[in-house]
């Protein structure tokens, strides 16, 4: 991502992330807005953190898409069980969007999401963690992630 977006988030958004690991942000959760809560709290933080329609079709996709969005942090959990709840939820919408009219391009999303949350899952099933993430939270390789990483066997998502 550019430096200089992460910069403006950073400066836009870095006093929300403050605000909502000290408070949880109650507040975002008991309205429909929630979801604005989780993208600040995963997505956002993900970045400014970074290193230190019809009416049978598109407003059915619509909100598949927010659930979708919803997935991510299960996606991002080095607990196993969050990752296999990923891979489930992300069988269900797949299943489900397939019975919508001219869903193809959301189904072929979906599809590529699955194959993302099963990569997950291997990842966190073969180290208990993601190793990529180890020098940024300044943990110490162990000899097997170091090897699988000069053979490029780790995945960085």
């Amino acid at each position: 991502m550019h430096l200089s977006f992460i910069m403006d988030m950073k400066a836009r958004f870095g006093h929300l992330l403050q605000h909502a690991a000290k408070t949880g942000l109650p507040e975002w959760q008991r309205h429909h807005n929630g979801l604005a809560a989780v993208l600040l709290m995963d997505q956002f933080s993900r970045n400014v953190y970074r290193g230190a329609a019809q009416d049978s079709g598109d407003a059915a996709q619509f909100v598949m898409i927010e659930r979708l969005w919803l997935v991510l942090p299960f996606m991002h959990s080095e607990k196993l069980h969050d990752q296999q709840a990923a891979v489930r939820m992300v069988k269900d919408m797949l299943h489900e969007v397939k019975s919508i009219q001219d869903s193809a391009e959301l189904q072929n999303y979906l599809q590529l999401q699955l194959g993302a949350a099963d990569a997950h899952v291997k990842v966190i099933q073969q180290w208990g963690r993601f190793p990529h993430r180890n020098a940024l939270l300044g943990r110490t390789n162990t000899p097997e992630e170091e090897q699988a990483f000069a053979e490029g066997s780790i995945p960085s998502f």
